[in-house]
């Protein structure tokens, strides 16, 4: 699977998601929960920041910091992380071009460009998991995002 493939479907899936938040109670959104984290909201705000993160380490750039109080906002935010996402890597020239990058404890790594796409969509799928578990023990449904539903779309 091409990057530009595995980011349209990382992008396909977590707007699926939030999409479908945005038609629920706006309660579920900050309603208490005992799981990964504390909150449908908690889990959403730190897979946009996570986002944002990498891109600005692939664009060697400050990383952007949102508000994320209600799910529409969220959707509108991560529209502009997961766009930017995209155009970088339409225009990424080398999937192997190293990226050296300090960890939030100050320590330095190098990782691919293709390795960090990797850990993107790999992170974006877990915490999507997440908040359908979450959805399931709030009494609500989730959405299919499944890769192969993405190829059928």
């Amino acid at each position: 699977m091409s990057l530009i493939q595995q980011i349209a479907y990382h992008k396909w899936a977590t707007l699926k998601v939030v999409q479908h938040l945005e038609q629920l109670p706006s309660s579920l959104y900050h309603q208490a929960i005992i799981s990964v984290f504390p909150s449908i909201y908690h889990t959403c705000e730190h897979m946009i920041k996570a986002d944002e993160v990498w891109l600005s380490r692939l664009q060697d750039k400050e990383a952007r910091t949102f508000s994320n109080s209600t799910p529409k906002i969220l959707r509108e935010n991560y529209e502009v992380v997961l766009n930017d996402l995209v155009t970088f890597i339409e225009n990424e020239k080398t999937e192997n071009r190293v990226i050296t990058y300090k960890s939030f404890d100050g320590e330095t790594f190098s990782n691919t460009v293709e390795e960090i796409i990797q850990h993107i969509v790999n992170h974006g799928t877990y915490h999507r998991g997440n908040i359908s578990a979450m959805l399931r023990q709030l009494n609500n449904r989730s959405v299919p995002t499944d890769y192969l539903y993405f190829l059928r779309k």
